[in-house]
């Protein structure tokens, strides 16, 4: 494998090289836009000083610094980059982001107008960047880094050096064994009757194919890598295309991928395999995870403030000192850094960060709520001892609870008409619907259950959210047994009836609440609590049964029906307390769906079936 020999002799110097540390004043008024300038004259004029001099900073300097990056953050995309470019000492105020915060200002501002920004960035910035925008799982996302490398059609080529200069040699090779195909001419392999563009370097020594058709964008990308390249020597070049030559593509990436995923962990990116054991639930008597010790002098992105969302946690946050919550701070962004490698997102996506950190800040508030309470103080102990991880997962155990028994649901036999790959086809829409998100692998609560027409899907807020979920499943495990043990029907005999007796309507469509309708018509026309489907002609009288007929629409429901209903319900069997509740609750939501589906309708003449679904036809 061919190494940068350049890249190589700068590190040795650099090894050998001590600096002793510098003295700084403690006076936290000299901070001033004047003080920031005389430091960036000194990073400008001693690069090779970089990593002392910022370590050299104060605690008052870094938490000016700290001050700027929260207000570019809160500033919109438009507004940044000239926020950042316009700032007392940018390249002092760029190095200080940490990757993920200066990745997202980046994005923010769009690729397209961040030269000038990537040109302040430190070498390891920009690699931590590709890192982890360009890496899918064990893979090189080669359509993302080429989004990167635009910069080198930029007339300006400061932007691209970095790019150049941050990316690993293995993956620039791997990278360009697409876009190359590299012939050496001493060695004329290089076929005759090649009919694409062909370049000859500089030097002689090789010719390059570009394979790509015309007009094909990957081509002026070619063309401008080669020019960059050739500005760095025969040397380099020589490596390089030898490089793209002889190297194995497989090797090429896995040893690229080792180099990547040991810096990821750095960062707080753990292995994928190892971060989702964040969603399996916590074992009984888990001995509570210690505190973490936060690496001296780690920086924390800006991106969302723990204290950002309100709440019991933000309560709990004004109760501790700042140490605890500067060691907070750190495992937060590890925490939400491998909910990103077991979510498999984007990890350079705001969006994405957003989304996730409010799910793990809620866990977290969830988490405290179990183990302490309403007692804020005794929040406040939790945090001071024990890591976030061990809160989050106490409070995400709660929540898996809950999957488990809608997983266990999806083996009902009862709840659906056709097999398991199919379940609850038999509850209604919401239902559905709430089940579904509770069996994802990030559970979340499906507010339709509780709101009528509310399409809201979200993570679960409190104890209290978790306890209403847990009722509902509670009702869905209620269902076959109100049916087709109290009510008296027959689940195999509606499936082998449902494919000629139910028809026309789809089977999927049939479900508790028009079976349930469907035998109280056939019980108000013809006194019989059955399943068989109504005729056409039927359903108007069955209507006008139920609604206040000379009423303006939406028309009520007659308060007779709803009496006789719960009266004809009631003598059908001796309901336990709890079956009573769950019961009341049915027909609630079949009350909901007439006025749903008919309270508009004319009662003039007969309603068209096209137009509504409440019962079974024939």
């Amino acid at each position: 494998m061919y190494t940068n020999g350049k890249s190589s002799k700068a590190k040795e110097w650099m090894q050998g090289l001590q600096l002793p540390q510098r003295q700084r004043t403690q006076d936290a008024a000299a901070i001033s836009a004047d003080h920031f300038q005389a430091r960036e004259v000194e990073l400008l004029a001693q690069e090779s000083e970089l990593d002392t001099l910022y370590s050299s900073l104060t605690a008052e300097e870094h938490q000016a610094l700290r001050a700027m990056r929260e207000d570019i953050f809160r500033l919109s995309s438009s507004q940044k980059l000239k926020q950042i470019l316009d700032a007392p000492a940018p390249m002092l105020l760029v190095r200080s982001m940490p990757p993920q915060e200066l990745l997202y200002n980046l994005k923010e501002i769009g690729l397209a107008d961040s030269a000038e920004v990537l040109s302040l960035a430190h070498k390891e910035q920009i690699t931590h960047i590709l890192d982890i925008d360009c890496w899918r799982k064990d893979h090189l996302d080669t359509e993302q880094l080429t989004t990167w490398l635009q910069f080198f059609l930029s007339d300006d080529l400061d932007a691209a050096e970095q790019i150049l200069r941050a990316l690993d040699v293995e993956a620039l090779v791997f990278y360009f064994q697409k876009l190359f195909v590299v012939h050496n001419t001493s060695e004329a392999d290089a076929p005759e009757d090649y009919e694409g563009e062909r370049i000859v370097t500089p030097f002689g020594t090789y010719t390059i194919d570009l394979p790509f058709e015309d007009n094909d964008p990957m081509q002026p990308l070619a063309r401008a890598a080669l020019k960059l390249f050739e500005m760095y020597g025969y040397e380099f070049c020589h490596r390089l295309f030898e490089s793209i030559r002889w190297s194995l593509p497989s090797d090429l990436e896995e040893q690229a991928y080792q180099f990547h995923k040991s810096r990821m962990e750095d960062l707080g990116f753990v292995d994928y395999y190892e971060a989702i054991a964040l969603f399996q639930p916590l074992p009984k008597q888990t001995p509570p995870f210690p505190a973490s010790t936060a690496p001296e002098g780690a920086e924390v992105p800006v991106l969302l403030p723990i204290q950002s969302f309100g709440g019991r946690l933000a309560g709990v946050m004004r109760l501790l000192d700042p140490s605890v919550v500067a060691r907070l701070r750190f495992e937060m962004v590890y925490l939400n850094n491998k909910m990103i490698a077991a979510e498999q997102l984007e990890a350079g996506d705001p969006r994405a960060l957003e989304r996730v950190m409010r799910f793990v800040q809620q866990m977290i508030e969830i988490g405290i709520e179990a183990t302490c309470g309403a007692d804020l103080e005794g929040g406040a102990t939790l945090l001071r001892a024990h890591h976030l991880e061990w809160v989050f997962r106490v409070g995400f155990s709660e929540v898996l609870r809950l999957k488990k028994r809608a997983s266990s649901l999806a083996r009902e036999p009862h709840l659906t008409l056709f097999d398991q790959k199919r379940p609850f086809s038999l509850l209604s829409s919401p239902l559905q619907r709430f089940l579904s998100d509770l069996r994802a692998q990030t559970p979340r609560l499906f507010l339709g259950v509780f709101e009528q027409g509310s399409q809201v899907s979200r993570s679960f807020r409190s104890l209290d959210e978790i306890q209403r979920a847990s009722e509902t499943l509670d009702y869905i495990a209620f269902l076959p047994r109100l049916f087709f043990s109290l009510f008296g029907f027959s689940h195999s005999e509606l499936q082998q009836q449902a494919p000629s007796l139910l028809q026309p309507q789809p089977l999927d469509k049939i479900q508790f609440a028009l079976l349930f309708l469907t035998a109280w018509g056939q019980l108000h026309l013809h006194k019989h609590f059955t399943l068989r489907p109504l005729a056409r002609e039927e359903v108007l009288p069955c209507l006008r049964a139920i609604f206040v007929e000379e009423a303006i629409p939406p028309r009520p429901l007659q308060a007779s029906f709803t009496q006789t209903l719960h009266a004809d319900i009631a003598q059908m069997s001796a309901f336990t307390e709890s079956e009573q509740v769950h019961t009341t609750r049915f027909l609630q939501e079949i009350f909901a769906l007439l006025h749903e589906e008919a309270s508009m309708l004319s009662f003039e003449h007969q309603p068209d079936p096209r137009f509504f679904q409440l019962f079974l036809l024939r």
